[in-house]
């Protein structure tokens, strides 16, 4: 058809081999379809969903206050945060844990169903900015200049690997990608694995150590932080491969929810560090 236009083989051969490692927008690279009308996919596009995307962090953010303000009276319960005792209406329980388990499953609904990004990438937003600002609100005094320093350190990475990948300063080729893979699978499994070990008496004590060494767990986060920063470098190259290969244009949302994951999971690991950091002076 005239106004259609067809992703070729070789480019779809290309994309393959770029191996994304990001979970949520990875199935773009077996998209064989066909883009009707012209519609295909642009960075205007791509972009305008990434900010629609973080404007509901922020909605989310702002809709926790608000809440906590209306459902603030009645009896509480206290909860312990970093060694800050946090005081909460029952009211509000249902909401915070809500918001928590949406930050859970919606991901992984949006991985399953490409077409549900749209619905449950906008709720995952929500939920993560309602999470945001609980911790915001729960760090107030102390380590409240951490939520926001975070943030800044997280808008420096983000800028500084888009400028590393724009200048082609490091190319993300598909040994790349497997490194990235090894990593973040070796860390997660790391995990899992030591949280299995803790509950077995004979290697207890060890995790209980080694999990309470600063040094260990400052390494950790630090870990983590340099695997979301590189995982930040495949999003932009399917970014820029969905808008080459002219991918139809609803595939914006998988490519603008997909950087936007890796975003928010990298300003909680940024986070993170910071509070060891400041809990260790």
């Amino acid at each position: 058809m005239a106004n259609e236009t067809m992703v070729g083989t070789g480019q779809q051969g290309a994309f393959k081999a770029s191996a994304m490692t990001n979970p949520v927008i990875k199935k773009l690279g077996r998209v064989t379809e066909q883009a009707a009308n012209g519609r295909v996919a642009t960075y205007g596009g791509i972009g305008a969903k990434t900010i629609f995307f973080l404007l509901l962090t922020g909605i989310g953010v702002g809709a926790f206050f608000v809440i906590h303000n209306m459902l603030g009276g009645g009896a509480t319960f206290d909860i312990e945060v970093s060694g800050q005792k946090i005081s909460f209406a029952y009211q509000e329980l249902p909401v915070l844990l809500g918001a928590g388990v949406f930050t859970v499953i919606t991901p992984l609904i949006a991985w399953l169903i490409r077409p549900a990004i749209p619905v449950f990438g906008s709720l995952y937003s929500l939920s993560q900015g309602y999470v945001i600002a609980f911790m915001a609100y729960a760090y107030k005094g102390q380590y409240d200049m951490y939520v926001w320093l975070a943030l800044i350190i997280t808008l420096v990475i983000l800028l500084v690997m888009l400028f590393l990948y724009m200048k082609r300063i490091i190319k993300v080729t598909k040994k790349f990608n497997s490194v990235i893979k090894v990593l973040f699978f070796t860390t997660v499994l790391s995990g899992f694995g030591a949280v299995a070990m803790s509950f077995f008496p004979g290697t207890r004590g060890l995790i209980t150590a080694l999990s309470g060494n600063p040094i260990i767990s400052i390494a950790g986060s630090v870990i983590f932080i340099i695997v979301a920063a590189l995982f930040l470098l495949s999003d932009f190259d399917a970014i820029e491969k969905t808008v080459e290969h002219q991918l139809p244009k609803k595939y914006e949302w998988a490519a603008a929810y997909g950087l936007v994951f890796t975003v928010i999971w990298l300003y909680f690991k940024v986070l993170n560090l910071l509070m060891q950091l400041g809990s260790k002076k």
